[in-house]
């Protein structure tokens, strides 16, 4: 099922609503849909390659990859990109609290094989949070992954959106600072091994802004 959530409530009132994925709890802020950031996501300017089993010269790249995400994402801001895309190969598990640049355009964490049923041996894993604070309108990403913690962010500096395409976590949250507002899409089914063997999100999810969700 596919769908936008809607209410006549007015715009910046508060109110939550359930759906049938487990009884968690939604929380929502009523928004003006024509402040929202839209149109085409513009393409990655590089692709760094992660594993945290790889012992060598770390250089980004599929043969040397870097050995931590924020290895990766050093390595983009320090080529002053805004577009960056990172990829983990299928069943590795990278432990660490994982921060997106904090200004941009479009960043993405995924997992290298993009086909195939969802499994721990074609998805990668996040041991640890993921956060997407934002100074610049920007586009988040993850892709069959799966987060043991929390996917966070905060836009201050302009609207953004937080893409979630076949990833398991344990709780989603977006805040803004000063009329600033969120699209967060939840696509795809989950990981089959993640909390509790059906792939999703089990805890709340919190958006300020709008919430699609796609199964």
């Amino acid at each position: 099922m596919a769908g936008l959530l809607s209410t006549s409530q007015p715009v910046g009132e508060q109110f939550q609503a359930t759906l049938n994925t487990g009884g968690s709890a939604l929380s929502f802020s009523v928004v003006d849909s024509s402040a929202l950031p839209s149109g085409p996501v513009a393409p990655f300017k590089a692709t760094f390659y992660v594993d945290p089993g790889f012992a060598g010269t770390q250089l980004g790249s599929q043969s040397n990859p870097f050995t931590t995400v924020a290895a990766a994402f050093a390595a983009a801001l320090a080529q002053s990109l805004t577009r960056g895309q990172v990829l983990l190969p299928p069943g590795v598990t990278v432990t660490e609290n994982v921060v997106f640049p904090n200004a941009g355009a479009n960043w993405e964490i995924a997992c290298a094989q993009s086909y195939g049923y969802l499994s721990a041996a074609n998805t990668a894993r996040i041991n640890g949070t993921v956060l997407c604070d934002s100074t610049t309108p920007c586009t988040f990403s993850l892709a069959r992954i799966a987060v043991t913690g929390t996917i966070s962010g905060n836009a201050t500096g302009g609207n953004c959106a937080l893409s979630l395409s076949w990833v398991a976590s344990a709780a989603v949250t977006t805040t803004v600072t000063g009329g600033n507002l969120w699209i967060v899409s939840l696509a795809g089914n989950g990981i089959a091994d993640q909390n509790g063997g059906s792939g999703r999100c089990t805890g709340a999810v919190s958006v300020a802004g709008q919430l699609y969700a796609v199964n």
